[in-house]
């Protein structure tokens, strides 16, 4: 009985690999227009530094 489960394990164990690589979300498209944009839409904070000024300000808060 052993024997088989052991092999039914590594099986499944690669299946569900396979499956978690298949169930990523695509990553969104971000055209260079919307980072020239920066954050004239509050909600999208693309960059590190939320636009080419780097200044880190949120017009969130």
């Amino acid at each position: 009985m052993r024997t088989m489960v052991r092999p039914f394990g590594i099986v499944l164990l690669t299946a569900l690999a396979a499956l978690t690589g298949l169930a990523q979300e695509a990553a969104p498209i971000v055209s260079s227009q919307d980072l020239l944009n920066g954050l004239k839409d509050p909600g999208r904070w693309l960059m590190f530094g939320g636009n080419y000024s780097g200044q880190r300000y949120s017009p969130l808060t």
